[in-house]
């Protein structure tokens, strides 16, 4: 059975967005990251594996390699002007919790399984970094349409900007998803989740040969 180790890090947004009536004009977007880590006590490549795939994060229910969780709050300030009513600032507030493994026992493998485990695990954060960056786009594209949002009345503008919010965050959805899928696609390719699970270059299993081709073969020299 083909097995296909899953590198979803899937980023968790929970947000709030709060309207204030107000006539200052400010838009700031303040960011904050955290790291943190959870143990593995494996002391073998298929052992980690099996770890990781057993006590990893959940995402959506299935355990991860690693996750990101994000939050956020986002302020719309208002106020009428010309005839109608336009955004006088936006402050969003992220917070982004990255979570990785940690092998405890990776002094006792082997060299090259060291190797290979300290290259999945930058491979694993280079993956969380790079949802954090989606985030922070996605919360400038968000602000800058906010910033640009107006209505008939004041009245109305609360609702325009959750609609305004939720679509930027549908968006940014999509793109971690596309980026989930193609780094699952190559995770089989990875040198320690080939090692772990006994696969060659090809993604096949690798062989062994028999006792007596060995013997054989030695007879022959």
């Amino acid at each position: 059975m083909t097995v296909r180790p899953t590198l979803l890090i899937a980023a968790v947004m929970a947000g709030i967005l709060l309207p204030l009536a107000a006539p200052a004009t400010t838009f700031a977007a303040t960011f904050h990251v955290r790291r943190a880590t959870f143990p593995l006590v494996a002391s073998s490549e298929r052992g980690l594996l099996a770890e990781l795939r057993r006590k990893g994060p959940l995402v959506n229910g299935r355990h991860a390699f690693a996750r990101t969780r994000m939050k956020s709050s986002v302020r719309t300030r208002f106020a009428p002007r010309g005839g109608k009513c336009v955004v006088t600032g936006v402050d969003i507030k992220v917070s982004f919790t990255m979570l990785t493994p940690r092998a405890l026992n990776a002094k006792r493998l082997p060299r090259g399984a060291q190797r290979r485990w300290r290259s999945f695990a930058r491979r694993l954060l280079r993956h969380e970094q790079r949802h954090v960056a989606i985030w922070k786009n996605c919360a400038r594209k968000a602000q800058e349409r906010l910033r640009r949002l107006s209505t008939r009345s004041c009245s109305s503008m609360a609702a325009a900007a959750r609609r305004t919010w939720r679509a930027v965050i549908n968006e940014c959805n999509r793109i971690h998803d596309a980026f989930d899928r193609k780094e699952s696609h190559a995770a089989t390719g990875l040198p320690f989740v080939r090692a772990a699970l006994g696969l060659n270059r090809r993604g096949t299993k690798k062989t062994r040969r028999s006792g007596r081709n060995k013997t054989r073969r030695n007879r022959s020299h």
